[in-house]
């Protein structure tokens, strides 16, 4: 199969890093891929990879950036068009009557206007829920997956010299400090667990979060670590992971920690509400449901952990960047076929 790989952003994260990794998988597999990213990915993907470069940083519909897409894509003449998140669905669909392929696009976040995904050929979410009010006909879920999760460059050091896990149990939560992430709701909910919260991350937030905590009074107990790079790999300390988000498209930490056999409780968001059993989810924004469940959970943390096993069963052999990569190839080739 010949797939032409899409992929509008110039920023780094979790769609450009799934992105990549899926690039590298199905060339891995024996597919032609060729991708078309901004020049700064130039140097991101392996050999057998077929890289073509434009400036994205345009606007998503000048005249010259739609014409690069034009040409590089018919001179590919790829069998499939795999476009990435809104801008460049939005994009494909734009210049969709001069290409000489099927158009497929991975929907990646929750997005108010999905107009866009509603006239490409096919649609791939990355949870049900971002699936939501999507017009197309044909649609499929495919979870993102994670590699190896004996990465380096995560270092203990730092949990090392707070001392952490001889009195309360540890908790982590992994993510931007940012309003949407829920930050401020998880504070609240820590004046009643009795637990040392880590929380790994950096954004906007950060000096407002720091005051919450010394103002509620439990700073003693709650740890910003800043940014850690694979920061999934230090999640082997922790007692449990917690997720107080507002909204999600898919939880790249929740499946580092389900991978490791550490349980997760999180609010009602995809993808964590389509995995999780529903006794381990509690509303959005509600500080006192979530303190009470994390409380259950580290008060009965055996019985919890046999509960889990299978879904820590199916973690490992569903949220793995080989299984999404091959779901993803068989759904690239069925796309040819109609």
């Amino acid at each position: 199969m010949i797939v032409c790989e899409v992929m509008a952003s110039y920023e780094e994260g979790g769609l450009e890093n799934h992105f990549i990794e899926l690039c590298n998988g199905l060339a891995a597999r024996g597919h032609q891929v060729h991708v078309v990213v901004d020049v700064r990915f130039r140097s991101r993907f392996e050999p057998q990879v077929k890289v073509h470069t434009t400036q994205f940083s345009r606007f998503r519909y000048h005249p010259l950036l739609l014409w690069d897409l034009v040409r590089i894509i018919n001179a590919v003449n790829p069998d499939v068009i795999h476009s990435h998140a809104g801008k460049a669905t939005g994009i494909i669909v734009k210049i969709k009557r001069w290409l000489p392929a099927p158009c497929v696009a991975t929907i990646h976040n929750m997005k108010k206007d999905k107009t866009a995904y509603g006239k490409v050929d096919a649609v791939i979410g990355v949870s049900k829920g971002v699936l939501a009010g999507i017009t197309c006909i044909n649609t499929r879920t495919i979870y993102n997956g994670i590699g190896d999760l004996n990465q380096t460059g995560a270092d203990a050091t730092q949990l090392n010299k707070l001392g952490l896990g001889s009195t309360r149990p540890v908790v982590f939560a992994v993510g931007r400090l940012v309003p949407v992430k829920g930050f401020d709701v998880l504070l609240n909910a820590w004046q009643s667990v009795d637990a040392d919260l880590v929380i790994i991350g950096e954004g906007a937030e950060r000096d407002n979060l720091h005051n919450l905590a010394s103002a509620l009074n439990i700073s003693p107990k709650v740890h910003f670590l800043g940014f850690i790079e694979n920061a999934g790999a230090l999640l082997k300390y922790a007692d449990l992971l917690v997720i107080s988000s507002h909204k999600e498209g898919f939880n790249y930490v929740m499946a580092e920690a389900l991978r490791q056999s550490i349980p997760v409780v999180s609010t009602d968001v995809p993808a964590p509400n389509e995995i999780l059993p529903e006794t381990y989810l509690v509303p959005r924004a509600n500080p006192k449901a979530l303190a009470e469940r994390v409380s259950e959970v580290l008060e009965s943390k055996n019985s919890c952990m046999n509960e889990l096993q299978p879904l820590f069963d199916w973690a490992a052999t569903t949220l793995t960047t080989d299984n999404m990569v091959e779901e993803t190839a068989l759904y690239l080739e069925e796309m040819t076929a109609k």
